[in-house]
């Protein structure tokens, strides 16, 4: 029985390996067609119109393949990302970094806090929160890790810009939530900013394994739960209290965004301070199904290609 099993994860194990190369190559075959493949499938039979792309999904497309995302790779890499920060003059709001390893073997566990979290620097939601390390399987953490940096993240919504990043893990502070009346997770603050303007503030909160509190709000905090829709993981929230800390929030998103035509700062408030989530210029690979139409449309009249 134990052979039969082994077998066929064995098997699984090829079969995946099979799909992952079939994707790559058809990728690498065929950009556009790929994308528009994977567009059709994601968005519900709905095509790229790639003459004359209009809401922000589509133009996400666009800016794929035809724009200039060479300066992309570097602060999509959650690594790399940090020097950019600091060149901005905004050093204070960087996470604490424990250490990055190529291998999660290297991880010495007894040097780490007892919380703190792990992720890969190319990745997306793979993110492992530790909060006591006197509970955890280190060897499940250590295969899980090591799996994900195998993993060529970017190819399944043909996001070219990750192809390069060379995966690594990285161990920082767990931040505290201090919002646990409002959320049973720490908040997200999503900027929308455009051409170093920030527009929209897209907000999760009570993120769980299986699903995520949504909601958007103008920078006045006004919110639009008319803008978002309820899908498998994500669900139309409650407005939330505005942090005190919105306007600095709304100037650091502005100074970190000022020269790309479209790209969304996550940021987050801890202890009174606020911190660097991450860079993301492709949000969702560009098939966002959780925003109205309407919203989808106002967000891509900001983007200029």
């Amino acid at each position: 029985m134990i052979k039969d099993l082994l077998k066929r994860t064995f098997i699984y194990d090829i079969v995946i390996a099979f799909r992952r190369m079939v994707m790559i190559c058809s990728y690498h075959i065929n950009p556009k067609r790929y994308i528009s493949n994977c567009y059709k499938k994601k968005m519900r039979g709905k095509k790229v119109d790639w003459k004359n792309p209009t809401d922000l999904n589509e133009k996400i497309q666009w800016l794929k393949l035809y724009s200039d995302t060479s300066k992309w790779t570097k602060l999509a890499d959650k690594l790399l990302v940090r020097e950019y920060i600091e060149n901005c003059g905004l050093k204070n709001i960087l996470v604490p970094l424990f250490g990055v390893f190529t291998n999660a073997k290297d991880i010495d566990f007894d040097k780490l806090p007892e919380s703190f979290v792990l992720k890969t620097n190319h990745g997306s939601g793979d993110t492992m929160i530790i909060n006591d390390k006197t509970l955890i399987n280190k060897e499940e953490i250590i295969k899980t890790l090591n799996n994900n940096l195998k993993h060529k993240f970017g190819y399944e919504c043909g996001e070219p810009h990750y192809f390069p990043i060379k995966p690594v893990i990285i161990a920082e502070r767990l931040l505290i939530n201090d919002d646990s009346k409002i959320s049973s997770s720490i908040i997200d603050y999503k900027f929308w900013c455009f051409n170093g303007k920030a527009r929209y503030v897209f907000v999760c909160s009570n993120r769980t394994k299986y699903n995520t509190d949504i909601m958007v709000y103008d920078t006045r905090w006004a919110p639009y739960p008319e803008y978002c829709k309820n899908t498998s993981h994500y669900k139309i929230g409650t407005p939330i209290p505005k942090p005190g800390n919105l306007e600095t929030m709304i100037q650091i998103s502005e100074r970190l965004s000022s020269d790309f035509p479209e790209v969304r700062v996550d940021l987050y408030s801890s202890e009174r301070r606020i911190y660097f989530g991450e860079l993301t210029f492709t949000s969702m690979g560009g098939f966002m199904n959780y925003f109205s139409q309407e919203f989808l449309n106002i967000l891509g009249e900001y983007t200029n290609i």
